[in-house]
């Protein structure tokens, strides 16, 4: 994470315009990737198997470690895999365990 020193070398006038351009790249990531998860061009076993854990955007795959997705039932490496694929290219990861 980026601390309160950094933001200081800026002015309010250049973080506004940081601000809009984090912005539009966000907009043009979603319109190329989906953010939902049922809009994506994923595997059947995959889509079922995140929309039956109640997951229905890649952003809240952040707060899951690849060790609990394992954990689930019937699911092995290549799920794994494959939510870690579409979550690079929207820029995402799974949780880090420490």
């Amino acid at each position: 994470m980026i601390d309160d020193i950094f933001f200081k070398r800026f002015t309010v006038e250049e973080l506004t315009k940081l601000k809009a351009y984090i912005e539009k790249i966000k907009k043009q990531r979603e319109s190329k990737f989906p953010s939902e998860i049922k809009e994506s061009d994923i595997s059947i076993r995959c889509k079922d198997f995140l929309l039956g854990l109640d997951i229905d955007s890649w952003a809240q795959l952040e707060d899951i470690s690849e060790n609990e997705i394992k954990r689930a039932k019937n699911i092995g490496a290549k799920i794994v895999r494959e939510v870690n694929k579409e979550l690079k290219k929207r820029g995402l990861k799974l949780k880090t365990e420490r």
